[in-house]
């Protein structure tokens, strides 16, 4: 506990280092800001126009889907705003051979690759996605309470412990092969499955999205949350994301001990 104290301790230092060299360049700031909010309404859009032009999605109106997509938005910038630079940051290091030097700090490794990814960039897109969010929970009439509240803010928790464990999976194999090729597109081709309900998918698929391999717990289980649609499940996807997270980190010792130095 004390460790992971002083690792938020020391997230908070580095997001508040990155803010100030941002803003440094304030107008370069404000633009990577403006862009990064631009491109990420993209992918809602392509949704809104599908729905529109289609039969739309089993369950959900447009309200609905708008709250959904404010979610999105708002997750896609905590996302990006917390871990943005780090599988860029972890390349560069085993590239360079600096990775050995975290071998040498006082704290786990992993550990301080967690909190080093901060981008400053996506502030923008969290803010657009708050606004929605209370935008549709407006129109939808939606009374929304501490219960509420506080099932979504355990959403965001353990939803970050789930992307954490993709980002170690990653590290780990980073590590080994030091050059990943695609593999990282696949991955991130893998969590956009998040970006859409789950009613789209067969049974199958939708029972194990929202259980066994949980990426509901992103977007659709804290906008059921909000629509008082949720039920037991959400148990069963908390208790999920702390597996896996904890096999991430029994993998990423695992490449940790095969580690051999490397540099270019």
């Amino acid at each position: 506990m004390k460790t992971t104290l002083r690792l938020l301790s020391f997230f908070l230092w580095n997001s508040k280092l990155r803010i100030a060299r941002s803003m440094e360049y304030r107008f370069n700031f404000i633009v990577g800001t403006v862009v990064s909010l631009l491109i990420s309404g993209v992918g809602p859009l392509v949704q809104y126009l599908i729905f529109t032009q289609t039969q739309g999605y089993p369950g959900w109106s447009i309200q609905q889907l708008v709250l959904f997509q404010g979610l999105m938005l708002i997750w896609l910038g905590i996302r990006s705003t917390a871990f943005g630079d780090l599988k860029q940051n972890t390349m560069d290091m085993i590239w360079r051979g600096d990775f050995d030097r975290l071998l040498l700090k006082p704290y786990p490794p992993i550990g301080i690759i967690l909190t080093s990814g901060f981008n400053s960039n996506y502030l923008g897109t969290i803010l657009a996605g708050l606004a929605i969010t209370i935008m549709a929970t407006g129109s939808l009439h939606l009374a929304i309470g501490l219960i509420q509240i506080g099932l979504v803010i355990l959403c965001l928790i353990f939803g970050l412990l789930f992307n954490m464990a993709f980002d170690i999976l990653f590290c780990g194999i980073l590590i080994r092969i030091v050059q990943m090729g695609r593999f990282n597109d696949f991955l991130e081709n893998l969590l956009n499955f998040s970006h859409y309900p789950v009613e789209i998918f067969s049974k199958v698929i939708r029972i194990a999205f929202v259980t066994f391999i949980p990426f509901a717990i992103w977007i659709y289980i804290p906008a059921q949350v909000l629509l008082k649609r949720i039920d037991m499940k959400i148990l069963v996807a908390y208790i999920t994301c702390l597996i896996i997270f904890q096999l991430s980190l029994i993998f990423w010792n695992h490449c940790l001990k095969k580690y051999t130095s490397a540099g270019g």
